[in-house]
């Protein structure tokens, strides 16, 4: 069990969740916490770095997959307009 230091200013905040107090900790209460020490809570800021990290990873993830369904589709159609105008290389048996 790690000891949390507390300054005597933040002796009288409203917020005593342990994630505020232990380094290294986030604070799920991002979305509902009304405190005003919300502003200043460096638990609260690190969940929403964390969200925003796995926001863009999900999105590079996305426009990934997105990019290779595009040229997936594209080939296809490719082919089947070169088959509707006789372009067909292939030899019939």
């Amino acid at each position: 069990m790690k000891a949390a230091i507390v300054s005597s200013k933040e002796l009288g905040t409203n917020c005593w969740s342990s994630y505020r107090f232990c380094y290294g900790m986030r604070c799920a209460k991002v979305l509902t916490c009304t405190y005003p020490e919300k502003a200043t809570c460096q638990a609260v800021q690190r969940e929403k770095d964390f969200i925003e990290q796995n926001r863009t990873a999900r999105i590079t993830q996305i426009e990934a997959s997105a990019k290779k369904a595009l040229e997936q589709l594209e080939q296809q159609s490719s082919r089947k307009m070169e088959k509707l105008n006789g372009n067909d290389e292939r030899i019939p048996l």
